[in-house]
């Protein structure tokens, strides 16, 4: 049983195509992962947009039942096994660096048997730092990464901190929502760097978005992201209502249909993040093609 199931897991991650949605926080892989989840081909059975928070969870994944993210994902009872947990079982004694990439394979495919997906699509924000480890363990998978302004994304992010805080939630469940502009800037730097990293080292694998082209244009670019990954497209994926059961109560807005909110950056910010913001990141956004907002 036990080299019937290591081999079955090597067998399905070496032939497939998995769909990976990344970028930063905020630059819009939420809207996108629930456009997958409208397709028969993507959807998970308990119809939920959320994302696996694997690669930043390894320390603690043989305790991933207590792990809120990773227990999400997955979604199974804890009264049931799966087989993630002999998996891990399995591999206990074995030397990390063959551990970690069988794991991360038998997490997914315990994902796939357990919500009745017939193909992946997993979006996790932070995800483009790991692309190689992705591509070790799935050959054939594709990758998409979304862009955004950098005043834009901070503002987003001090939205959801604001939208949290009103509604009473523990500011220590907060932290990384109030970091500062500058350190949301070398964060922002090494995204956009390991997203660039990735068109290098795989080439015709990787699709960036700009997420404000995205919700200019939906059916436009969504169209070009399913040819891209070789999945069929209807434009009812992007239907709000068939998105509504997906939203988190504290993104009320994302039930609306995709496009420009009206938001604002001085919604949340003030002038002197922006100008920080703006002058630290000058010269790659200049590189990418974002003009600096005036203040």
């Amino acid at each position: 049983m036990s080299n019937d199931l290591i081999g079955t897991i090597e067998a399905w991650s070496r032939d497939h195509p998995a769909v990976f949605i990344c970028g930063h926080n905020r630059s819009g892989t939420t809207r996108l992962h629930a456009v997958f989840q409208c397709s028969p081909q993507f959807v998970r059975s308990d119809g939920r947009v959320c994302e696996s928070a694997l690669l930043r969870n390894l320390g603690e994944i043989d305790n991933w039942r207590s792990n809120e993210e990773l227990q999400n994902f997955l979604n199974v009872p804890a009264i049931e096994a799966c087989h993630f947990d002999t998996a891990l079982g399995l591999t206990r004694d074995w030397p990390e660096e063959w551990r970690i990439p069988f794991l991360a394979r038998a997490y997914f495919y315990s994902a796939v048997e357990h919500l009745g997906i017939t193909r992946l699509a997993e979006k996790t924000p932070g995800h483009e730092l790991h692309a190689s480890l992705l591509k070790h363990c799935f050959p054939r998978a594709r990758f998409v990464y979304l862009v955004r302004h950098p005043v834009d994304v901070v503002a987003s992010i001090r939205g959801v901190l604001g939208r949290q805080t009103e509604r009473g939630v523990d500011p220590e469940l907060l932290r990384w929502w109030q970091m500062s502009a500058i350190d949301f800037t070398r964060r922002w730097r090494r995204s956009v760097a390991a997203g660039h990293l990735m068109h290098e080292a795989l080439p015709g694998e990787v699709m960036s978005v700009r997420y404000e082209r995205f919700i200019e244009e939906p059916e436009t670019v969504a169209r070009q992201i399913f040819g891209f990954v070789g999945a069929a497209f209807d434009p009812a994926f992007l239907q709000s209502d068939l998105h509504a059961a997906n939203w988190a109560d504290w993104e009320p807005h994302l039930k609306e249909p995709i496009g420009d909110t009206g938001a604002h950056w001085s919604d949340h910010l003030g002038a002197a993040d922006v100008e920080a913001i703006q002058s630290e990141l000058g010269d790659l956004m200049a590189a990418i093609n974002y003009e600096p907002y005036p203040v």
